[in-house]
């Protein structure tokens, strides 16, 4: 390979190198092209260039790629995406062959190169812009889809919102409603057991009425009867007076007393100038400790200590009554107390005492009153032992009339 200081003869004297150097300050350049045997020529002096077809101005120097398959510029030819359409070898076998029959000419290609350069710059163009729009629209694509989950986001929480605050004012409108339930509930168990106790009041007032009544009718009967004894005692003592005149003056002096004159005898005796009659005020004679002498065999006594008696519990069975007022207005009491007690009571409660008791549950007011009825039916007992109990006082008043 020369180097750059020696001088050679290319074809008899044909280059001149001028001392061994390229001149490329004065103009001259190769001609690019598909031979070195084409228009192109090296000048050698500067100042004008064999066969060229250029003006004196200096251009570029070479052209852009061209591919020799399909004629675009940009790539080679094997490169070339396409299939060969050209049969013809790009370029000649020889060294100083001529360029294929089918290929442009340099002055046709140099006309033709602005052109396409354009076509290929606007066509580039046109695929940024193409680019850039599908950018874009990816970008809004993702933006609305970014906002559509958004806005579905906003909207789940919105219905959740009106969900929980349906729910709430639901359980709102619950509670109000079983409180105002309850408070009917417990307005209509006051009214009924106004009226109740109301009834219970007459019951008792016409009650104790007829037991009044009762009670005069058998005084009156039984003083009637102890008169008719009288009469009937005295009229035999009549009829025997007859037989006897002492007799009859006893009559005649039995009848003129009283019943508070009856236990008199005889006149009071006077007892004039005598003094008060002073009797020693009665004392009962103590019992005093027995004499050893008199006692017999003497023991030993054992000491015993004092033990402290339990008290007995009295069992249900026998506490049937209790030890509150006794009768009906007692009985009204009791009843009245267990009705005030048993009102603000839950229905659990009632059905629990109502199966401890054995009764029947058929509703809160209806077990209400029945357990009312129940407790003091077993504290005060039925009417019938009422009337058991009150009818020894009677008796006991009409045999007092009697001995009267």
């Amino acid at each position: 390979m020369a180097g750059h200081g020696d001088n050679r003869d290319f074809g008899g004297g044909g280059r001149n190198l001028g001392g061994g150097e390229r001149d490329y300050e004065r103009g001259g350049y190769r001609g690019y092209g598909s031979d070195r045997g084409e228009t192109g020529d090296r000048g050698y002096d500067g100042d004008r260039r064999i066969g060229g077809e250029r003006s004196l101005d200096r251009g570029p120097r070479r052209g852009p790629l061209i591919c020799f398959n399909c004629d675009e510029p940009g790539h080679y030819a094997n490169q070339c995406p396409h299939l060969r359409r050209n049969e013809h070898p790009s370029a000649s076998t020889s060294r100083g062959g001529s360029s294929p029959p089918n290929r442009p000419s340099f002055s046709e290609r140099q006309q033709s190169d602005p052109l396409e350069f354009k076509v290929a710059e606007i066509g580039k163009s046109v695929a940024a812009v193409c680019q850039f729009v599908e950018v874009e629209q990816q970008k809004k694509v993702v933006k609305e889809r970014r906002k559509a989950k958004k806005s579905e986001a906003e909207e789940r929480a919105e219905a959740e919102r009106a969900a929980t605050l349906l729910s709430k004012q639901k359980k709102e409108e619950k509670t109000r409603r079983e409180a105002e339930i309850k408070q009917e509930l417990h307005k209509s168990l006051d009214v009924r057991m106004a009226v109740r106790v109301k009834e219970l009041r007459e019951d008792v007032r016409e009650d104790v009425r007829q037991e009044i009544r009762e009670a005069i009718s058998e005084l009156s009967l039984a003083v009637s009867r102890g008169k008719r004894k009288k009469v009937e005692t005295a009229v035999p003592a009549r009829e025997s007076s007859a037989s006897s005149s002492e007799t009859e003056e006893l009559n005649l002096q039995t009848r003129r007393l009283c019943m508070s004159d009856k236990r008199k005898r005889g006149p009071d005796s006077l007892l004039e100038g005598s003094p008060p009659m002073e009797m020693p005020p009665k004392r009962t004679p103590k019992r005093g400790p027995r004499s050893a002498a008199i006692s017999g065999r003497l023991t030993r006594a054992k000491a015993r200590t004092q033990k402290t008696i339990t008290p007995r519990k009295t069992p249900p069975s026998i506490c049937k009554k209790t030890p509150a007022a006794i009768g009906i207005a007692g009985r009204l009491r009791f009843e009245k107390r267990v009705l005030n007690n048993l009102k603000n009571l839950d229905v659990l409660v009632l059905q629990n005492i109502c199966k401890d008791e054995g009764i029947s549950y058929n509703g809160k007011f209806e077990a209400i009153f029945d357990i009312a009825a129940h407790r003091t039916h077993v504290a005060y007992g039925t009417d019938d032992d009422e009337e058991a109990i009150a009818t020894p006082v009677v008796c006991a008043e009409e045999g007092i009339d009697e001995n009267e």
